[in-house]
């Protein structure tokens, strides 16, 4: 089976409340999930618009978001894996792409 990527990026700044598009997007990743036996791996971001600190901690609280949605939808939390990367790998130039989770396969 090919792999599944799914870019979540409805964050708000400063959040870690899903917002529909949020929901929109791991509902997907949930819908074609066909690779029981693979990790998921959650990896959340945040923009460089707060300090270091308080970006790691966001992006953690946006990973957990996920898990937490991902779960929800029947996916075992013993599958997922959710680093959190704050604002260490910038997606684009402005402030909003780089609000950000990746849902994949390992």
């Amino acid at each position: 089976a090919p792999a599944l990527k799914i870019v979540v990026s409805s964050f708000q700044a400063g959040s870690a409340k899903l917002t529909r598009g949020a929901q929109l997007d791991i509902n997907t990743f949930a819908t074609f999930d066909n690779r029981p036996e693979c990790h998921v791996v959650i990896q959340a971001y945040a923009s460089v618009e707060g300090s270091d600190t308080e970006n790691q901690r966001l992006s953690m609280q946006r990973a957990e978001a996920v898990a937490e949605a991902l779960v929800a939808l029947g996916i075992s939390r013993e599958r997922l894996s959710p680093p959190a990367f704050g604002a260490t790998e910038e997606f684009g130039e402005d402030y909003s792409s780089n609000r950000r989770a990746v849902i994949f396969y390992r």
